[in-house]
């Protein structure tokens, strides 16, 4: 599921800047033409404001304008974390069906590669905007890491199917915190 955290981001890199829209050159369109916030027929993914309303400027709303170059690094950071845990995850997951043994040992697996996306995330350099999206992402992947941890130490098969769906909530929320980081760094959407 975190491959979502991947998915069509692999581009942002190394489109051409004719090919993209958004600012720092990183496109604004995410694969379905359209995502929320977005106004019918547009191309770009800023919010339109009422015609009665300007929107604040980063002066008027009291947060300072985030460096662009720190924008762009941390988007990269953040590509380059997510590439090598979906790296890692696709190489655990060549069978959907497994034994008991083998579910056991893919949730400590996982847990590992949650624990190293953990570990690059917190050496990046997030604009301070952002600040609270990494903080998010930062708490529901712990959550979700600890939720694997807790399926490769359970002893029996019904104590495992016990907690998958805690497992699986845990990983999709962890995801949906990547895709609103992900938003907040410039990148394009990933329609979950």
């Amino acid at each position: 599921m975190r491959a979502a955290r991947l998915a069509g981001l692999v581009l942002v890199l190394g489109l051409s800047p004719a090919a993209c829209a958004g600012p720092m050159g990183l496109p604004t369109q995410g694969p379905a033409g359209a995502s929320p916030g977005m106004t019918p027929g547009s191309t770009s993914e800023v919010p339109s404001a009422p015609p009665s309303e300007p929107s604040p400027t980063p002066a008027e709303s009291g947060s300072p304008s985030p460096d662009p170059a720190v924008r762009l690094a941390a988007a990269r950071a953040y590509l380059a974390a997510a590439r090598a845990y979906n790296t890692a995850k696709r190489a655990l997951s060549p069978n959907a069906t497994r034994t008991f043994e083998e579910t056991r040992t893919y949730y400590r697996d996982l847990a590992k590669a949650e624990h190293a996306f953990l570990v690059a995330i917190r050496t990046v350099d997030f604009p301070a905007d952002a600040r609270s999206r990494v903080d998010l992402l930062l708490k529901l992947t712990a959550e979700s890491e600890a939720w694997q941890l807790k399926g490769s130490a359970t002893g029996t098969r019904s104590a495992l199917d016990k907690i998958q769906p805690s497992i699986v909530r845990a990983d999709q929320a962890a995801s949906l915190a990547a895709d609103l980081l992900r938003r907040d760094l410039g990148l394009p959407p990933i329609y979950l």
